[in-house]
């Protein structure tokens, strides 16, 4: 195996992100980053094994509503979509990307706080990912799929002094995946 050459690139790479108070209690949030994936090098069973693959960008874009119904209860509404290279073998053995993985969705909590120093929190996350192949011809999708994910946290927040807090939480998750033969 010879050396490679270094590839040396200065790629911008943008973080924007916004919220608009639009009434009191109704705030608008949304943003958009740029960014280098980590990505681990081949495999021992690649004909390219243990070469790093080159530094590759994913983004995400992100979006929502919050309403504060009162000083004890809050409801967020959003969705999101984050695209990221995906890596694994071609028909060659070499391990490279070979399209990008996809996950859109929608997510909402609410939380509750029902007495001082207590808040729980309670959210649902609706998940569709799945992976886009290039090929020569047209795109080809790998693998398509649902996910659901719910979740319920509770946290009990008690001063103990103006600089320190102690946490006692408690996470419920229920996840189901759904993948279509």
């Amino acid at each position: 195996m010879g050396l490679v050459a270094p590839q040396r690139t200065s790629p911008v790479l943008p973080t924007l992100s916004f919220t608009v108070q639009a009434h009191p209690g109704v705030t608008f949030y949304g943003s958009y980053v740029r960014g280098l994936e980590d990505s681990v090098s081949a495999p021992p069973n690649a004909a390219n094994r243990g070469e790093p693959p080159p530094a590759t960008s994913s983004w995400q874009v992100d979006g929502g509503v919050r309403f504060v119904m009162s000083n004890y209860f809050d409801l967020v509404f959003g969705g999101f979509d984050v695209q990221k290279p995906y890596f694994n073998l071609d028909p060659n053995d070499n391990y490279r990307q070979l399209g990008r993985i996809e996950n859109r969705g929608i997510e909402a909590s609410a939380t509750l706080r029902p007495a001082d120093g207590l808040k729980v929190v309670a959210g649902y996350v609706h998940n569709n990912p799945h992976v886009n192949l290039r090929a020569a011809g047209p795109t080809q999708q790998l693998a398509r799929g649902t996910h659901w994910a719910s979740s319920v946290d509770s946290q009990c927040e008690c001063g103990l002094r103006a600089d320190k807090v102690a946490r006692v939480g408690c996470l419920c998750a229920v996840d189901l995946a759904v993948v279509p033969c």
